[in-house]
């Protein structure tokens, strides 16, 4: 049978993630005055954002540099090119979730150059990895 789909399955299509239930309980939400919806998700990374700001620092091989430096992967990114032709990509952002995922899509073309702890998650994720791998 030939495949045409999702995980080699004729016809498949993607599924959504369950969604709870929902009941009325006679509640209302009232959305402050001062919300601004924009001023919540400005410093995120993709949809995801924690309360505290995170300055991320990276270094992209020559390789995929092009390709970086042609995009905008954060309102606050600065990118400085090095002279063997990497590029140093910095931003300050409250998504931690979305940002450890695309960093370790980017492996092995990127080295977290900080902040530490950063480095130590990405680290430890891609060993997890490793390990299952190897079936430790």
């Amino acid at each position: 049978m030939p495949s045409n789909g999702i995980g080699g399955r004729k016809n498949a299509e993607p599924k959504p993630s369950p969604i709870l239930p929902v009941a009325p309980n006679g509640g209302r939400f009232v959305r402050p005055a001062d919300f601004d919806p924009r001023e919540v998700i400005k410093d995120g990374f993709g949809i995801s954002r924690s309360e505290h700001p995170l300055a991320v620092r990276l270094r992209f091989s020559p390789r995929v540099a092009t390709y970086i430096k042609e995009r905008l992967w954060h309102p606050s990114q600065t990118i400085r090119e090095q002279s063997d032709g990497s590029i140093d990509l910095a931003f300050t952002t409250t998504g931690r979730q979305e940002l450890m995922r695309w960093i370790l899509s980017w492996m092995p073309e990127v080295q977290v150059r900080g902040p530490v702890n950063l480095r130590r998650r990405v680290v430890e994720r891609m060993q997890t990895g490793i390990d299952r791998q190897s079936g430790r």
